[in-house]
């Protein structure tokens, strides 16, 4: 049987330059364990790093979203019964669109479609080109 967990945090800060485009800055998380190697045993994973984004809303539910994200993140090498972890940094350029419903004057929800545009299966922290996110605002 496969299991695999995946735990993404990204604190954004945003900056309102007109009342329908902020720009931001984030600081990313992400937790993996892949259990998909049965020989090697689960694989653990930290990743961390940053970012800047953009949006953009045509309305004021429906906005465009790009994002440049900068994630160090282990690579696995495997020697007979011995695994090796190394790192490297991996830069992923994404774009797409998604909808945020408001709760008061400040917080709100969202949810997104993004597509990393500079997708590489074999280097990438994703497992597909298309990102799909969730997120609460305060």
């Amino acid at each position: 049987r496969q299991t695999d967990t995946y735990v993404y945090l990204a604190p954004r800060v945003g900056y309102y330059f007109t009342p329908s485009t902020i720009i931001g800055t984030q600081i990313i998380y992400q937790y993996t364990a892949d259990d998909r190697d049965k020989l090697q045993g689960t694989l653990i994973g930290h990743s961390y790093g940053t970012g800047l984004w953009a949006r953009q809303f045509l309305i004021e539910e429906v906005f465009l979203h790009a994002e440049w994200e900068a994630l160090n993140q282990p690579i696995y090498t495997f020697s007979g019964t011995e695994t090796i972890q190394n790192r490297q940094w991996v830069n992923s350029v994404m774009l797409g669109a998604g909808y945020y419903k408001r709760f008061g004057n400040r917080g709100g929800f969202s949810a997104s479609v993004l597509y990393i545009v500079n997708y590489d299966n074999n280097n990438s922290p994703y497992s597909s080109p298309w990102v799909f996110r969730i997120g609460a605002y305060l």
